[in-house]
């Protein structure tokens, strides 16, 4: 198993997590690192009904200015 920081980009998969789990995968991931985290978000036509508060709480962990709504 590979340890902190191991040099593997940090992926957390967002699209079928509603937001509490989210949030939870995310929080637990910062435990184990400092490096920026990518969530990975599928956007499809016909969206799950949580996908808008999911997507809050993608954009509200974002360490890069630009992301912030």
């Amino acid at each position: 198993m590979l340890g902190p920081n191991a040099g593997l980009s940090e992926m957390v998969h967002g699209s079928a997590a509603h937001e509490r789990q989210l949030q939870a995968q995310l929080d637990q991931v910062r435990t184990l690192t400092d490096q920026p985290i990518g969530i990975n978000v599928v956007l499809e036509p016909d969206p799950a009904p949580h996908m808008n508060s999911t997507l809050e709480v993608a954009f509200a962990n974002g360490d890069d200015p630009g992301c912030r709504r």
